[in-house]
């Protein structure tokens, strides 16, 4: 009789220990399936700090646009729209982002609206940093000067810096994020497409 009570005994052990288990692992899947339905919730709380940490070549593929592309999105209400009109207005025929100065305060000044208003109508509408947004125009502009054959007369750091650009370095490097070449190379291939075309 005692020997039975032993194996009764070790029989509900296991069973519980298999119990505790199996409500262990559904607890832990049910938290990563919890887990997972916030992230997707609040996926733009996390995509900033997860694009800081990538390394630059998936960074570089990630945020390959190019100036046509910067467009009003997320259909914003009139007033608004306007603001951001004007935004647009200010890069494109007064051309600020030529003042090698410009900053968050100042485009926000100009525009007259508030720099942190600004900086999420960057964001929520045309999906882009006010960083990027300046760069977009400068590497658009500098672009045009180099596909007009008058235009490359010049030597490429100055035009860079008649576009905006403080440093050599910082051209390089934006230029090349934007448009995958060097300012060189991208040269380079202007004149063979212009010698295949003639």
């Amino acid at each position: 009789m005692e020997g039975v009570l032993i194996i009764t005994y070790n029989n509900v052990g296991q069973i519980i220990s298999f119990l505790l288990n199996s409500v262990y692992n559904i607890l832990m899947i049910l938290g990563i399936l919890a887990g997972m339905i916030y992230v997707i919730r609040n996926r733009n709380r996390f995509i900033r700090p997860v694009a800081s940490i990538l390394p630059s070549q998936m960074l570089k593929s990630l945020r390959k646009r190019h100036p046509s592309d910067i467009t009003i999105k997320n259909y914003p209400d009139p007033g608004t729209r306007e603001k951001l009109l004007r935004l647009l207005s200010c890069m494109e025929k007064e051309q600020l982002f030529r003042n090698k100065l410009l900053n968050r305060k100042k485009l926000a000044k100009h525009v007259n609206i508030s720099t942190p208003k600004m900086t999420y109508m960057l964001h929520r509408y045309l999906e882009v940093g006010f960083s990027d947004f300046v760069n977009h125009y400068r590497v658009d502009a500098v672009k045009k000067r180099l596909s007009d054959p008058n235009g490359r007369k010049k030597p490429l750091i100055l035009i860079a810096k008649e576009c905006g650009f403080n440093t050599r370095t910082t051209f390089y490097r934006i230029f090349k994020d934007f448009t995958g070449y060097t300012p060189i190379r991208y040269l380079e291939r202007l004149v063979q497409e212009e010698k295949i075309r003639r």
